[in-house]
């Protein structure tokens, strides 16, 4: 999907993010689809694995949803080779002692495959995101580089390093945008001030005649 803001600026209970957005109506996702945004998902944490020499607890919740993605892949959309057109579903709940839990509706036979299955899309994710940074490291470090120096790139910048711009390039383009953001709140404070002169003196003037 497009990338339209990177920012390592915290945001609720993440320490960064990125905001993505497909033009394309994605009420029906084809198998591929699904795959490819399971591997960048997994992103955040292949990219510990390139750029540190260890990982963190940042990308749990990647990882969840990575996980929950692929396992729906194979036990409800019939998208598993192995086990074939089947919707195993979800099962319900059953109170055992003082707790509740779900009860599936298949073997634990079936369970073990679904996991296997689920465990076989997530590495081959994981192994997908790491080539692609790998290849792209040069682009990661430029990345790395500006948000530490800037905190957020949007989307023109963004492709501006995918086509080959250095750091200093991008970061003058920034600069530039964020110029042009201050001359132009500037001019409409100015507008805004001059706006209410206006109709504080038009009052004045009705209220002495």
């Amino acid at each position: 999907d497009n990338v339209q803001e990177i920012s390592i600026v915290p945001r609720g209970g993440a320490g960064g993010y990125t905001l993505t957005f497909d033009e394309k109506d994605q009420a029906h996702m084809t198998k591929q689809k699904l795959l490819d945004t399971i591997a960048m998902m997994l992103g955040g944490r292949s990219a510990e694995e390139t750029m540190l020499e260890d990982i963190t607890t940042g990308a749990s919740n990647d990882i969840e949803r990575a996980t929950g993605l692929a396992r729906k892949m194979v036990a409800e959309w019939g998208m598993s080779d192995e086990l074939g057109l089947i919707s195993f579903g979800e099962g319900g709940q059953i109170f055992v002692g003082r707790d509740y839990q779900r009860q599936v509706p298949y073997s634990q036979e079936l369970a073990f495959k679904i996991d296997e299955e689920t465990k076989k899309i997530i590495n081959e994710a994981h192994e997908i995101a790491l080539n692609i940074l790998k290849d792209k490291k040069d682009v990661l470090e430029k990345v790395e580089r500006i948000l530490l120096d800037k905190d957020t790139i949007y989307k023109e910048e963004f492709e501006m390093l995918f086509n080959g711009a250095t750091v200093e390039e991008v970061e003058q383009a920034i600069d530039k945008k964020e110029e042009e953001k201050r001359v132009y709140q500037e001019k409409a404070k100015r507008e805004a001030i001059e706006e209410h002169k206006t109709r504080d003196i038009k009052s004045r003037v009705e209220t002495a005649e």
